[in-house]
Protein backbone atom coordinates (compact mmCIF):
# COMPACT_ATOMS: atom_id res chain seq x y z
CA UNK A 1 0.00 0.00 0.00
CA UNK A 2 2.70 2.43 1.23
CA UNK A 3 4.40 1.52 -2.24
CA UNK A 4 2.28 2.47 -4.22
CA UNK A 5 0.96 5.63 -2.33
CA UNK A 6 4.59 6.83 -2.99
CA UNK A 7 4.76 5.63 -6.54
CA UNK A 8 1.29 7.46 -7.13
CA UNK A 9 3.64 11.27 -5.58
CA UNK A 10 6.31 10.61 -8.16
CA UNK A 11 3.63 10.57 -10.96
CA UNK A 12 2.34 13.07 -10.12
CA UNK A 13 4.96 15.60 -9.21
CA UNK A 14 6.78 14.13 -12.61
CA UNK A 15 3.78 15.12 -14.67
CA UNK A 16 3.62 18.33 -12.47
CA UNK A 17 7.53 19.05 -13.98
CA UNK A 18 6.44 17.86 -17.38
CA UNK A 19 3.85 20.82 -17.55
CA UNK A 20 5.08 23.11 -16.42
CA UNK A 21 8.40 22.84 -18.60
CA UNK A 22 5.83 23.05 -21.15
CA UNK A 23 3.56 25.73 -19.95
CA UNK A 24 5.83 27.88 -18.21
CA UNK A 25 8.93 27.29 -20.84
CA UNK A 26 11.27 30.67 -19.70
CA UNK A 27 10.55 30.26 -15.70
CA UNK A 28 11.09 26.34 -15.78
CA UNK A 29 14.81 27.25 -16.81
CA UNK A 30 15.03 30.31 -14.04
CA UNK A 31 17.12 30.08 -10.91
CA UNK A 32 13.93 29.94 -9.21
CA UNK A 33 12.04 27.77 -6.28
CA UNK A 34 9.74 25.64 -8.38
CA UNK A 35 6.84 23.94 -6.70
CA UNK A 36 8.16 20.50 -7.63
CA UNK A 37 11.59 20.75 -6.05
CA UNK A 38 11.22 18.40 -2.92
CA UNK A 39 15.05 19.40 -2.12
CA UNK A 40 14.46 23.03 -1.82
CA UNK A 41 10.97 22.54 0.63
CA UNK A 42 13.34 19.78 2.76
CA UNK A 43 16.20 22.21 2.43
CA UNK A 44 15.74 25.50 1.05
CA UNK A 45 19.38 26.27 -0.64
CA UNK A 46 19.05 30.33 -0.25
CA UNK A 47 21.25 31.73 -3.32
CA UNK A 48 20.81 29.17 -6.06
CA UNK A 49 23.65 30.71 -8.52
CA UNK A 50 26.51 32.51 -7.83
CA UNK A 51 26.32 34.15 -11.19
CA UNK A 52 23.47 34.30 -13.70
CA UNK A 53 24.88 33.04 -17.06
CA UNK A 54 23.11 33.85 -20.26
CA UNK A 55 20.53 31.40 -21.32
CA UNK A 56 20.68 32.31 -25.33
CA UNK A 57 17.47 31.01 -26.21
CA UNK A 58 16.46 34.54 -24.05
CA UNK A 59 19.35 36.25 -24.01
CA UNK A 60 19.37 39.40 -26.50
CA UNK A 61 21.81 42.38 -26.36
CA UNK A 62 19.37 44.14 -27.69
CA UNK A 63 18.23 45.21 -24.05
CA UNK A 64 20.66 48.01 -23.02
CA UNK A 65 21.07 48.19 -19.23
CA UNK A 66 22.50 51.07 -17.33
CA UNK A 67 23.35 52.35 -13.79
CA UNK A 68 20.92 54.77 -12.97
CA UNK A 69 23.26 57.41 -12.26
CA UNK A 70 25.23 56.87 -15.84
CA UNK A 71 22.08 57.78 -17.56
CA UNK A 72 21.37 61.28 -18.97
CA UNK A 73 18.45 63.40 -18.36
CA UNK A 74 16.76 62.43 -21.73
CA UNK A 75 17.08 58.83 -20.99
CA UNK A 76 15.66 58.89 -17.93
CA UNK A 77 12.88 61.05 -19.12
CA UNK A 78 12.60 58.21 -21.96
CA UNK A 79 11.87 55.70 -19.52
CA UNK A 80 9.45 57.81 -17.81
CA UNK A 81 7.38 58.72 -20.84
CA UNK A 82 7.46 55.25 -21.40
CA UNK A 83 6.45 54.28 -18.24
CA UNK A 84 3.17 56.32 -17.79
CA UNK A 85 1.49 55.63 -21.26
CA UNK A 86 2.26 51.99 -21.17
CA UNK A 87 2.66 50.32 -17.71
CA UNK A 88 -1.17 50.52 -16.48
CA UNK A 89 -4.00 52.01 -18.38
CA UNK A 90 -7.23 50.42 -18.96
CA UNK A 91 -11.06 50.94 -18.97
CA UNK A 92 -10.88 50.43 -14.82
CA UNK A 93 -7.29 51.29 -13.70
CA UNK A 94 -4.65 54.44 -14.85
CA UNK A 95 -1.34 54.42 -13.74
CA UNK A 96 -0.50 58.35 -14.21
CA UNK A 97 2.99 58.58 -12.21
CA UNK A 98 4.93 62.43 -12.42
CA UNK A 99 8.34 62.01 -13.02
CA UNK A 100 9.46 61.77 -9.60
CA UNK A 101 6.88 59.29 -8.99
CA UNK A 102 8.90 57.01 -11.34
CA UNK A 103 12.51 58.60 -11.12
CA UNK A 104 13.07 59.29 -7.50
CA UNK A 105 13.01 55.06 -6.20
CA UNK A 106 16.39 54.97 -8.12
CA UNK A 107 17.95 57.91 -5.84
CA UNK A 108 19.74 58.18 -2.41
CA UNK A 109 20.67 54.30 -2.33
CA UNK A 110 24.24 52.32 -1.03
CA UNK A 111 23.81 50.66 -4.50
CA UNK A 112 23.44 51.04 -7.79
CA UNK A 113 19.80 50.69 -9.14
CA UNK A 114 20.05 49.00 -12.89
CA UNK A 115 17.42 50.57 -15.97
CA UNK A 116 17.16 48.03 -19.17
CA UNK A 117 15.77 49.30 -22.20
CA UNK A 118 14.15 47.08 -24.92
CA UNK A 119 14.54 48.90 -28.56
CA UNK A 120 12.69 47.84 -32.32
CA UNK A 121 15.24 48.69 -34.96
CA UNK A 122 13.63 50.10 -38.24
CA UNK A 123 17.33 50.60 -39.33
CA UNK A 124 20.59 51.01 -37.91
CA UNK A 125 19.40 54.61 -36.74
CA UNK A 126 16.11 54.10 -36.25
CA UNK A 127 14.68 52.81 -33.42
CA UNK A 128 12.10 53.60 -30.72
CA UNK A 129 11.30 51.67 -26.91
CA UNK A 130 8.98 48.34 -26.48
CA UNK A 131 10.27 47.46 -23.37
CA UNK A 132 11.26 48.76 -20.05
CA UNK A 133 12.44 47.30 -16.37
CA UNK A 134 14.47 48.54 -13.93
CA UNK A 135 15.65 46.80 -10.07
CA UNK A 136 16.73 49.04 -7.10
CA UNK A 137 18.50 47.59 -3.85
CA UNK A 138 16.44 46.87 -0.86
CA UNK A 139 17.42 45.11 2.31
CA UNK A 140 16.45 41.83 3.56
CA UNK A 141 16.21 40.35 6.76
CA UNK A 142 15.30 36.55 7.17
CA UNK A 143 15.30 35.03 10.52
CA UNK A 144 18.11 37.61 11.32
CA UNK A 145 19.65 36.81 8.47
CA UNK A 146 20.59 39.83 5.87
CA UNK A 147 20.93 39.77 2.41
CA UNK A 148 21.17 42.71 -0.18
CA UNK A 149 17.87 42.13 -3.11
CA UNK A 150 17.35 43.86 -6.01
CA UNK A 151 13.66 44.95 -6.34
CA UNK A 152 12.25 44.25 -9.90
CA UNK A 153 9.75 47.41 -10.81
CA UNK A 154 8.43 48.65 -14.06
CA UNK A 155 8.56 45.42 -16.51
CA UNK A 156 6.43 46.82 -19.27
CA UNK A 157 6.29 46.12 -23.15
CA UNK A 158 4.60 48.43 -25.46
CA UNK A 159 0.50 47.01 -25.87
CA UNK A 160 1.58 46.36 -29.56
CA UNK A 161 4.20 44.18 -29.19
CA UNK A 162 3.17 41.61 -26.29
CA UNK A 163 2.27 37.91 -26.55
CA UNK A 164 5.69 37.64 -28.38
CA UNK A 165 8.69 36.79 -26.02
CA UNK A 166 10.03 40.26 -25.32
CA UNK A 167 9.36 40.22 -21.48
CA UNK A 168 11.23 36.67 -20.93
CA UNK A 169 14.33 38.24 -22.98
CA UNK A 170 14.23 41.55 -20.82
CA UNK A 171 14.32 39.98 -17.67
CA UNK A 172 16.71 37.60 -18.00
CA UNK A 173 19.28 39.88 -19.98
CA UNK A 174 18.77 42.35 -17.00
CA UNK A 175 19.44 39.35 -14.51
CA UNK A 176 22.72 38.68 -16.77
CA UNK A 177 23.97 41.84 -17.06
CA UNK A 178 23.63 43.13 -13.84
CA UNK A 179 25.06 39.86 -12.34
CA UNK A 180 28.16 41.28 -13.64
CA UNK A 181 27.95 44.21 -11.40
CA UNK A 182 26.87 43.25 -7.98
CA UNK A 183 27.87 40.61 -5.92
CA UNK A 184 24.86 38.59 -4.91
CA UNK A 185 22.80 38.75 -8.04
CA UNK A 186 19.12 37.92 -5.89
CA UNK A 187 15.60 39.57 -6.91
CA UNK A 188 12.52 39.94 -5.49
CA UNK A 189 9.41 40.67 -7.47
CA UNK A 190 5.80 41.71 -7.00
CA UNK A 191 3.21 39.21 -8.75
CA UNK A 192 -0.09 40.92 -8.74
CA UNK A 193 -3.79 38.33 -10.21
CA UNK A 194 -3.50 34.77 -10.26
CA UNK A 195 0.17 32.57 -8.94
CA UNK A 196 1.91 30.77 -10.76
CA UNK A 197 3.94 27.45 -10.03
CA UNK A 198 7.40 29.46 -8.59
CA UNK A 199 6.84 29.12 -4.83
CA UNK A 200 6.45 32.77 -3.38
CA UNK A 201 8.43 34.32 -0.08
CA UNK A 202 4.76 35.48 0.82
CA UNK A 203 1.24 35.26 -0.95
CA UNK A 204 -1.54 37.40 0.33
CA UNK A 205 -4.50 39.25 -0.67
CA UNK A 206 -5.15 43.05 -0.93
CA UNK A 207 -8.23 44.59 -0.38
CA UNK A 208 -9.71 47.83 -1.52
CA UNK A 209 -12.18 50.12 0.11
CA UNK A 210 -13.98 52.85 -0.39
CA UNK A 211 -12.41 55.58 1.77
CA UNK A 212 -15.36 57.98 2.29
CA UNK A 213 -16.84 56.19 5.69
CA UNK A 214 -13.18 55.74 6.69
CA UNK A 215 -11.16 58.88 6.54
CA UNK A 216 -12.87 60.30 9.82
CA UNK A 217 -11.11 61.59 13.01
CA UNK A 218 -11.38 59.80 15.65
CA UNK A 219 -11.93 61.75 18.99
CA UNK A 220 -11.93 58.34 21.53
CA UNK A 221 -8.49 58.51 22.13
CA UNK A 222 -6.40 59.52 25.53
CA UNK A 223 -4.61 62.62 25.36
CA UNK A 224 -1.43 62.17 25.29
CA UNK A 225 -1.74 59.95 21.90
CA UNK A 226 -0.71 61.60 19.34
CA UNK A 227 -0.61 60.96 15.40
CA UNK A 228 2.37 62.22 13.63
CA UNK A 229 2.50 62.55 9.66
CA UNK A 230 6.22 62.58 9.61
CA UNK A 231 8.31 64.49 7.14
CA UNK A 232 12.19 64.92 6.44
CA UNK A 233 12.68 67.15 9.49
CA UNK A 234 11.41 64.52 12.07
CA UNK A 235 11.72 60.96 9.88
CA UNK A 236 14.80 59.97 12.65
CA UNK A 237 11.60 59.06 14.78
CA UNK A 238 10.73 55.89 12.26
CA UNK A 239 14.92 54.54 12.17
CA UNK A 240 15.08 54.41 15.84
CA UNK A 241 11.34 52.61 16.28
CA UNK A 242 12.73 50.47 12.65
CA UNK A 243 15.37 49.06 15.20
CA UNK A 244 12.02 47.57 17.29
CA UNK A 245 10.05 46.19 14.34
CA UNK A 246 13.31 44.57 12.94
CA UNK A 247 13.27 42.31 16.11
CA UNK A 248 9.32 41.78 15.60
CA UNK A 249 8.96 40.35 12.33
CA UNK A 250 10.46 36.37 10.60
CA UNK A 251 11.14 38.67 7.43
CA UNK A 252 11.21 42.21 6.88
CA UNK A 253 12.47 44.10 3.30
CA UNK A 254 13.30 47.79 3.27
CA UNK A 255 15.05 50.25 1.20
CA UNK A 256 18.51 52.65 2.14
CA UNK A 257 17.77 55.31 5.21
CA UNK A 258 18.26 58.18 2.76
CA UNK A 259 15.67 56.54 0.03
CA UNK A 260 13.09 56.23 2.28
CA UNK A 261 13.36 59.75 3.46
CA UNK A 262 13.74 61.26 -0.32
CA UNK A 263 10.35 58.73 -0.84
CA UNK A 264 8.76 60.64 2.12
CA UNK A 265 9.88 64.34 0.87
CA UNK A 266 8.53 63.62 -2.91
CA UNK A 267 4.96 62.64 -1.31
CA UNK A 268 5.98 58.92 -2.71
CA UNK A 269 6.09 57.41 0.95
CA UNK A 270 3.66 58.63 3.85
CA UNK A 271 4.80 57.42 7.53
CA UNK A 272 2.24 58.00 10.42
CA UNK A 273 3.66 57.41 13.57
CA UNK A 274 1.73 56.67 16.99
CA UNK A 275 3.46 58.55 19.39
CA UNK A 276 2.26 57.61 23.55
CA UNK A 277 3.80 60.40 25.84
CA UNK A 278 6.53 60.97 22.51
CA UNK A 279 7.42 57.86 21.81
CA UNK A 280 6.64 55.38 19.29
CA UNK A 281 3.74 52.64 20.01
CA UNK A 282 2.71 52.46 16.34
CA UNK A 283 3.44 53.07 12.61
CA UNK A 284 0.98 52.92 9.52
CA UNK A 285 3.01 52.87 6.05
CA UNK A 286 1.59 54.30 2.73
CA UNK A 287 2.47 54.89 -1.14
CA UNK A 288 1.17 57.09 -3.56
CA UNK A 289 0.28 54.56 -6.11
CA UNK A 290 -0.51 57.33 -8.15
CA UNK A 291 -3.02 55.51 -9.97
CA UNK A 292 -7.15 55.81 -10.00
CA UNK A 293 -9.80 53.23 -10.42
CA UNK A 294 -12.65 54.22 -11.65
CA UNK A 295 -11.19 58.12 -12.48
CA UNK A 296 -10.72 58.04 -8.53
CA UNK A 297 -7.70 58.45 -6.29
CA UNK A 298 -6.37 55.63 -4.72
CA UNK A 299 -3.61 55.42 -1.16
CA UNK A 300 -2.13 52.14 -0.72
CA UNK A 301 -0.93 50.90 3.11
CA UNK A 302 1.90 48.64 2.46
CA UNK A 303 2.82 47.67 5.96
CA UNK A 304 2.06 48.41 9.46
CA UNK A 305 3.16 47.44 13.18
CA UNK A 306 2.38 48.15 16.85
CA UNK A 307 4.37 47.21 19.99
CA UNK A 308 2.66 44.97 21.74
CA UNK A 309 -0.01 45.60 24.56
CA UNK A 310 -1.32 48.68 22.14
CA UNK A 311 -3.28 46.80 19.99
CA UNK A 312 -6.79 48.82 20.96
CA UNK A 313 -4.69 52.69 20.15
CA UNK A 314 -3.38 51.02 17.27
CA UNK A 315 -6.81 50.23 15.73
CA UNK A 316 -8.23 53.54 16.55
CA UNK A 317 -5.62 55.21 15.31
CA UNK A 318 -5.73 54.14 11.89
CA UNK A 319 -8.40 56.16 10.65
CA UNK A 320 -6.36 59.24 12.37
CA UNK A 321 -3.52 58.12 9.99
CA UNK A 322 -6.01 58.36 6.79
CA UNK A 323 -7.39 61.81 8.03
CA UNK A 324 -3.87 63.35 8.28
CA UNK A 325 -2.57 62.06 4.70
CA UNK A 326 -6.00 63.11 3.14
CA UNK A 327 -5.01 66.95 4.38
CA UNK A 328 -1.86 66.61 2.21
CA UNK A 329 -2.78 64.11 -0.39
CA UNK A 330 -7.07 63.61 -1.28
CA UNK A 331 -7.79 60.13 -2.30
CA UNK A 332 -11.11 58.04 -2.23
CA UNK A 333 -9.91 54.11 -2.52
CA UNK A 334 -7.71 52.71 0.05
CA UNK A 335 -6.34 49.57 -0.76
CA UNK A 336 -4.30 47.55 2.08
CA UNK A 337 -2.37 44.87 1.53
CA UNK A 338 -2.25 41.81 3.87
CA UNK A 339 0.72 42.02 5.65
CA UNK A 340 2.65 42.19 8.99
CA UNK A 341 -0.60 43.65 11.43
CA UNK A 342 -2.51 45.03 8.65
CA UNK A 343 -4.63 41.61 8.95
CA UNK A 344 -6.13 43.65 12.17
CA UNK A 345 -7.04 46.84 10.03
CA UNK A 346 -8.29 44.52 7.60
CA UNK A 347 -10.61 42.45 9.90
CA UNK A 348 -11.89 45.82 11.83
CA UNK A 349 -12.29 47.59 8.52
CA UNK A 350 -14.80 44.92 7.32
CA UNK A 351 -16.81 45.31 9.72
CA UNK A 352 -18.47 48.11 8.70
CA UNK A 353 -17.47 48.23 5.16
CA UNK A 354 -17.69 46.03 1.98
CA UNK A 355 -14.63 45.98 -0.05
CA UNK A 356 -14.55 47.48 -3.58
CA UNK A 357 -12.78 44.33 -4.57
CA UNK A 358 -10.02 42.12 -3.16
CA UNK A 359 -6.74 40.89 -5.53
CA UNK A 360 -4.63 37.76 -5.06
CA UNK A 361 -0.51 39.06 -4.91
CA UNK A 362 2.74 37.74 -3.98
CA UNK A 363 6.21 38.18 -3.95
CA UNK A 364 8.91 36.48 -5.31
CA UNK A 365 12.80 35.41 -4.85
CA UNK A 366 14.55 34.86 -7.73
CA UNK A 367 17.66 32.92 -7.51
CA UNK A 368 16.97 32.90 -4.01
CA UNK A 369 15.18 29.58 -2.40
CA UNK A 370 13.35 29.91 1.00
CA UNK A 371 10.10 28.46 2.37
CA UNK A 372 7.09 30.64 2.14
CA UNK A 373 6.03 32.64 5.58
CA UNK A 374 3.15 33.94 6.61
CA UNK A 375 2.21 37.24 5.48
CA UNK A 376 1.65 38.62 9.31
CA UNK A 377 5.40 37.49 9.71
CA UNK A 378 6.38 39.53 7.07
CA UNK A 379 6.95 43.63 7.18
CA UNK A 380 7.65 45.01 3.74
CA UNK A 381 8.59 48.42 2.42
CA UNK A 382 9.69 49.16 -1.16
Amino acid sequence: MIKYIFLTIIIIFLLLYLFIQFKFNFWSKQPVFHIYNLYYWIFPKGQILPQILPNYKFYDNLVQTFPFHELRTEKKALFHTFIKFNFLRNKNAIYNPPKRGVLDYFKYHNNNSFLSFYYHFFSPTEKYLIGTMSTRPLTCQIDKNKIDVGYVDFLCVHPKHRKKGIAPKIIHTHAVKCSKNIQHPIYIFKKEGDLNFIVPIVAYNCYSFSAQNIIKPNLNIENNVVSLLLNDSNIKLFYHYLKEIKNEFKCIIHPNLSNIKNQIKQSLLFIVLVLLNNEPIACYCYRNPHTTYKKKQSLELMTSYYTQGFKDIFLKSFSNSLFLINQKFKFQFILIENLSNNNLIIDETIKNNIPEWECPMAYYFYNYSYRPILAKDVFLLN
